[in-house]
């Protein structure tokens, strides 16, 4: 696998005078080779609100419910992530006056009759409410008097109590309530909204409301400062905190913590949330980590994590080259998936149940097929650890034993009515199918285990003439 050295080139000279520094992976020209690959797709509109419907393309073939929310501002669509995960919903954006008639084309194309509008009149115009409402939808408004209480409002919506944990983001900084979206709403734990040097007397009530039991903080205390660590923990609360030294490496942390071996990552400009405030409800539908990246490059620890992991096979990248970079998906693209393994043997259990043993890995995989095995050679196709395998199953079906079924049969064979007072068409009828399964070259042999057993209960309840 190639290395990708760290190098600062002139351009990031000058960044660096405005922007944190980090370490950015540099990338290398495309090779040639037949390595695969790790898949890239890109979800990206002209504007943010366009964005928030490709996303919702890639996500949603039809869905009965939208979520909708102000994409001029951060606070109500992400701790509506969890919402929409629970009702199966895309999120979608708008402005405060005036919704763009490709988001209405795109609440048709769904086929929803029903619109969650997140946040109030501040945030979303009661024009547009009405408007809604006048193309026949059902429309829902959540909203608080502030964002903190807005939040409270969402959640409200989306879980009952008790609540085991809550994540609790600076509902006044956005780009750890991005890392932490997709987290919360998989885990389906609400996001509460905080100042960053106190706390909110409706946060502690909503705490108690919910009978939590954990609260993770997420960020550093230059985000959250250590007060409100303290006060919640003497409020008698189990306190966790998520942090990196900088916004991506705190998006970093917040994978390691909640996602094991994601499949799938989604990687969103750091600097800016309008394009990541759809990350919540896609990485909650993915199982995949919102990992944040600078405007010209993605930080070499972060290019390392996916690497790393093993198991990531596509990234999605949200929003066009002028957030993310044609660079930073050049990068990505040249990540190699691991090696595939070679099959060594397989064993046949059953007719939908083959174990496969690997080269170099000590305990077979149960590989459950959804159709039997069929006399012959059956090409099957499966995922394992992530990559696309095939193998050849040669079947063989065992032979099937009629001799006892057929030795009964002859036993019986010179039954007669007149012999038996009850019974009779019981056991006729039980003999009529069990000749049939001995004249049946394709019976399985539990047909004939079952003609035998039925048979059988059929001979024990004839009464016999006195």
């Amino acid at each position: 696998m190639k290395r990708f050295c760290s190098k600062i080139v002139s351009i990031l000279l000058i960044m660096s005078l405005i922007l944190p520094s980090i370490a950015l992976a540099v990338p290398v020209k495309p090779t040639n080779d037949d390595t695969e690959r790790v898949e890239i797709v890109r979800i990206a509109g002209d504007n943010r609100y366009r964005t928030a419907v490709e996303a919702s393309k890639n996500a949603y073939k039809t869905a009965d419910t939208v979520v909708l929310a102000s994409g001029e501002d951060f606070a109500d669509a992400l701790p509506g992530s969890l919402l929409a995960a629970k009702k199966d919903a895309p999120v979608l954006l708008t402005l405060k006056n005036r919704i763009h008639s490709y988001t209405i084309d795109e609440i048709q194309r769904l086929g929803a009759s029903n619109v969650i509008i997140l946040g109030g009149e501040g945030a979303v115009s009661e024009d547009i409410e009405n408007e809604l409402i006048g193309k026949g939808l059902n429309v829902e408004r959540i909203s608080g008097n502030n964002r903190i209480r807005t939040a409270l409002a969402v959640a409200e919506e989306a879980v009952e109590a008790p609540v085991k944990k809550v994540f609790l983001v600076n509902g006044y900084d956005f780009p750890d309530a991005l890392s932490v979206a997709a987290l919360a709403a998989k885990e389906g734990a609400p996001i509460f909204l905080t100042q960053s040097d106190r706390l909110q007397s409706v946060v502690k009530e909503a705490l108690s409301d919910f009978n939590v039991e954990e609260v993770t903080i997420v960020g550093g205390p230059g985000v959250i400062n250590n007060n409100v660590e303290t006060e919640i923990r003497d409020l008698g609360y189990t306190v966790n905190r998520i942090e990196g030294s900088n916004r991506y490496r705190t998006s970093l942390e917040v994978s390691q913590y909640g996602f094991d071996n994601p499949e799938t990552v989604i990687i969103a400009y750091g600097y800016d949330f309008p394009d990541a405030l759809v990350g919540g409800y896609l990485g909650a539908k993915y199982n995949a980590p919102v990992l944040l990246t600078s405007p010209t490059g993605i930080p070499s620890y972060i290019v390392d994590y996916i690497k790393e992991s093993n198991s990531v096979s596509k990234i999605i990248i949200l929003g066009g080259p002028s957030v993310v970079s044609q660079e930073v998906e050049d990068i990505l693209a040249e990540i190699e998936l691991p090696e595939k393994l070679t099959i060594e043997s397989y064993e046949i259990v059953d007719e939908r149940t083959v174990l496969i043993k690997f080269e170099g890995i000590e305990e077979p995989y149960q590989l459950n097929l959804d159709e039997d095995l069929v006399p012959g050679d059956n090409e099957i196709t499966f995922i394992y650890e992530n990559r696309e395998y095939t193998v050849t199953i040669t079947y063989e079906a065992p032979e099937v034993d009629k001799s006892e079924l057929q030795a009964l049969v002859d036993q019986v064979a010179n039954y007669k009515e007149e012999d038996y007072q009850s019974g009779w068409e019981e056991f006729e009828a039980a003999l009529l199918v069990a000749q049939a399964v001995l004249a049946d070259e394709e019976a399985t042999q539990e047909e004939v285990d079952q003609a035998l057993d039925n048979l059988i209960d059929a001979i024990d309840g004839l009464v016999e003439v006195e």
